[in-house]
């Protein structure tokens, strides 16, 4: 993960909360679960069409690290040419 901040140190103390609040977050869905399953990009093979998701972080209105809606991505499989 990358995080760019300015040079002022009360950007940083807000962006460092922010990121640390996050971070808590992200450990409490993994104790304790969001009803997600296992990803199936870990299982595929080239034969068989899977999808993945990428996360992004935005700043809401209120100035707080807020997780947007993932994006799907699908990749078509590919036949094997054995």
């Amino acid at each position: 993960m990358l995080i760019h901040v300015t040079i002022f140190q009360r950007v940083q103390a807000r962006v460092s909360d922010q990121v640390a609040e996050y971070v808590h977050f992200l450990r409490d869905r993994i104790r304790y679960g969001d009803g997600a399953a296992p990803s199936p990009v870990m299982e595929a093979t080239d034969d068989a069409t899977t999808c993945f998701y990428i996360h992004t972080l935005a700043v809401g209105s209120d100035r707080r690290l807020r997780l947007l809606r993932p994006q799907r991505i699908t990749v078509e499989g590919e036949p094997s040419s054995r």
